[in-house]
This record gives C-alpha cells, structure tokens and sequence, in this order.
C-alpha cells in the first residue's frame, strides 16, 4: 500500500484559504474576461499546506531536501513548489469521503494544454480534501510526461463513473498509478 500523507485542518484555515482564494479570483478576473472557478477551489490552497507540511517533515529526515513554495495572494503562476529538481503543482480535488487507491484524479484538457505550452511544471501531486473531516490526503506524485501516457481521456458529456458524466474533458490517473510518497522517518 502506498504512504498517504494526512493533515488535519479547522475552521479559521479553511476561512484563511477562501480569503486567500478570493483575492486571488480577482486579480485573475482582472487578468483574463473569462475566469470561472469552482465553489470548492479553495481547497486547493489546503493541498499546498498539506504538501508543505510533507515537504517539512522531509527535511527533518533528510538533510538534502530543500524547497521554495511560491504561494502568495497576487500570485498568478501555476508553479506550486520547487523541490531539488521538481517544479511541482499540486492538484487538490474537494470530496465528502476518503480516497481509495482505485478512485481517480483528474485534470482538464485545458489545465493540461497550459501545462504543456507553458512547460513550468513536470510533476503533478494528487491530493483529496475531505470537506466534512477537514483533512488534506496526499495520495502520491507523477511526472507529467508520464501522466500523459498513462491517462484515460473522459470527453465532455461522457460517462466517468456510474453516477455523473464529465462537465469538461478530463485526463483521469487512478491513485493505484501514482508513485508513492516517501514516509518521513521523523513525525
């Protein structure tokens, strides 16, 4: 079984991430006409401290891992983390139940075209979100190239599981796919 990294979150962090998406929504509405984003975004912020807080415990137990986390609230880049040789983002996706090594995540084709023409990331982090117990669940990493190889397209309108269809086209890596995370010898 792969090392799933949990962190726990309350109240005034959650109500911290939606300030801070926000003001990060507006400065993207001032950059792009078109900007939509989804009512649980915000989560995404919480995938960073989740990884963060990995990243933490790493360096606690090896000296030879360093990162830069280049979140900010004017930040508009899609570059998370820097990590030894890494650009990494993390893709958190907000649920009401625990992941399962064979639930998927996913990323739409136009977040993985950007990916592509922008070549600032080649390494993707999955994390889940549980809403109702407010925990960060890190479920592993995967270099994009591998990713693309590796993902089942669901196209806009098709069916992605038995009880919703696809509201965009998505890129979907079931969690069994992605290489583990590393458990930090030191808690």
């Amino acid at each position: 079984m792969n090392y799933w990294h949990v962190v726990s979150f309350n109240d005034d962090d959650e109500e911290q991430a939606q300030i801070m998406m926000n003001r990060r929504n507006q400065l993207l509405r001032q950059k792009y006409d078109t900007w939509f984003t989804s009512k649980t975004a915000w989560t995404g912020h919480l995938g960073e401290l989740a990884f963060k807080n990995y990243l933490d415990k790493m360096i606690l137990s090896h000296a030879d891992w360093e990162y830069d986390w280049y979140a900010t609230e004017d930040s508009l880049d899609d570059l998370d983390f820097f990590v030894k040789d890494r650009k990494v983002d993390v893709k958190t996706r907000a649920n009401n139940y625990y992941p399962q090594q064979h639930y998927e995540n996913n990323i739409n084709q136009g977040q993985l075209e950007k990916i592509e023409r922008q070549n600032k990331i080649d390494t993707l982090v999955f994390c889940h979100y549980h809403l109702p117990k407010k925990q960060a669940i890190l479920t592993g990493w995967i270099d994009i190239e591998t990713f693309k190889k590796r993902a089942r397209r669901i196209d806009k309108g098709q069916e992605m599981n038995r009880i919703s269809n696809a509201t965009a086209t998505l890129y979907c890596i079931k969690n069994s796919q992605l290489r583990s995370l590393q458990r930090p010898t030191s808690t």
